[in-house]
């Protein structure tokens, strides 16, 4: 079933008319070119991407934005992406364009969900992950492209809905071998390459930064480098595959063939590059030669995201350098991937008391004196500032101390500040009791591990903190 969409204004949308296949405006992806759209709809407003990406005047349509992609050395039309003045549900796109089943549900570079209706030419953008989430836009695509535009695999993550796994039953997966890092600008930044790598073979470099693979756009900062794993490993193999990296004040397209390789294997000599990495910073930041140990720490959380050693003496150093945010940031990763991370709770508890956060002080500098790290003057200082943000001067104000330290971590898991599977709120359960003991270095009376393990279960239930 293929059917052709004009734009009117019905209750403030876009509503389709059925006809032939998928079409806007009398402009056919697949078919008509950045002619017929400048002759249609005027001159472009907008070049999001030089030679391939224009935004164009919605307002005729009152729609909010209209996006269309062209083929760079054809430039005729791949996809036409059409956002509304307002959001709505899944379910008036079904009713609006009598869709059926989604042939295929992914994850685009930002973990929203995206359906595709293959037999439509249509796929919906959602502005989050779930069914439920509202629709942002919708785009019309050549029947002979996937929704991203070219292979049926390209996107994000993906749902499997009859079709194949992206992992082989070999147990070998896509592979690209970047190294990447958070970038305050757009795109992707690569650190660096594997030896041998598809990346390597396709001229990428350290230095680049990633800013298209295949139609998924990357163009916000601070990406998430995990992300960009979840792309890949949908990704086919064995055919070129469309780049679009800055190279200084250059962009340039590429075309990496992606190999399968078996994973683990790449996995564990990252986990060996990173621990030499490591040890060799850690070894300088030791000395006090914090410049000299960032560029090796930063290749060792590069090399192993989740070496929380590596990120929580990488803060430090920015620390020592005066990046407190930076090291702020870095520190509250760590947390992340584990609660009890000594160094990292004690310099967020001290961030949050000079922001005037008192509680989230407090939680902190608690959770630090339940698993600190054996230095002297840490240790003094969390012990004085914990006492004077909570008055816990006396065995007869613990309670008081309880009562802020469970207060601050329903808040923190309502926000999903910390993990929710069974290790991390053992974890958190275990720091919460030994700060109670080491505190004040006594147990008082009335204040036991049991009780704070039944007051936080109390809580996750609440918050349905197991839910999220």
């Amino acid at each position: 079933m293929v059917r052709a969409f004009s734009l009117l204004t019905i209750a403030s949308v876009l509503l389709s008319v059925p006809a032939a296949a998928g079409t806007f405006a009398g402009l056919t992806p697949g078919v008509s070119t950045k002619a017929d759209a400048d002759g249609v709809l005027g001159a472009p407003v907008r070049e999001v991407v030089p030679g391939t990406l224009y935004d164009y005047d919605a307002a005729k349509f009152q729609a909010r934005r209209i996006s269309i992609r062209f083929q760079p050395q054809t430039q005729i039309i791949q996809t036409i992406d059409l956002y509304l003045m307002e959001t709505h549900p899944r379910a008036k796109y079904v009713g609006w364009f009598e869709l059926g089943n989604a042939d295929q549900v992914t994850y685009d570079a930002y973990g929203n969900r995206v359906e595709t209706y293959a037999s439509d030419s249509i796929s919906l953008h959602f502005e989050g992950p779930e069914e439920d989430s509202q629709v942002l836009f919708f785009r019309h695509y050549s029947p002979g492209l996937s929704s991203g535009g070219q292979s049926t695999r390209a996107g994000g993550s993906q749902e499997n809905l009859g079709g194949t796994s992206p992992v082989s039953a070999s147990g070998l997966q896509p592979y690209l071998g970047v190294f990447l890092a958070r970038h305050k600008g757009q795109g992707y930044r690569v650190v660096d390459v594997g030896n041998g790598s598809p990346a390597q073979q396709a001229g990428i470099r350290g230095g680049d930064v990633i800013l298209e693979f295949e139609q998924l756009s990357f163009y916000r900062s601070e990406l998430d480098p995990s992300l960009f794993v979840r792309f890949v490993a949908t990704m086919p193999d064995n055919q070129p595959l469309r780049m679009l990296i800055q190279r200084g004040n250059q962009r340039i397209e590429i075309f990496p063939v992606l190999e399968l390789r078996d994973l683990e294997a790449e996995q564990e000599e990252s986990r060996r590059f990173a621990l030499d990495y490591y040890n060799e910073g850690a070894a300088l930041a030791e000395k006090n030669k914090c410049k000299q140990a960032i560029p090796l720490l930063e290749k060792a959380t590069q090399y192993n995201p989740k070496d929380v050693r590596a990120m929580e003496m990488l803060g430090y150093c920015e620390y020592r350098r005066g990046h407190e945010e930076e090291a702020f940031q870095l520190f509250q990763r760590a947390l992340k991937l584990a609660p009890g991370t000594p160094m990292a709770n004690y310099f967020v508890a001290a961030h949050y008391e000079e922001m005037e956060h008192s509680e989230k002080a407090i939680l902190h500098y608690g959770l630090y004196l339940a698993n600190d790290d054996g230095d002297k003057f840490r240790l003094k200082y969390a012990r004085k500032h914990l006492g004077q943000l909570t008055g816990s001067r006396s065995s007869a104000d613990w309670d008081k101390t309880v009562g802020v330290l469970v207060a601050v971590l329903q808040q923190e898991l309502a926000d999903g500040s910390f993990g929710t599977d069974a290790e991390q709120s053992a974890a958190l359960q275990s720091a919460l009791a030994a700060a109670q003991q080491r505190t004040t270095g006594e147990q008082q009376d009335g204040v036991t591990a049991d009780r704070l393990w039944e007051m936080y279960e109390a809580i996750r239930e609440e918050t349905g903190a197991d839910q999220h």
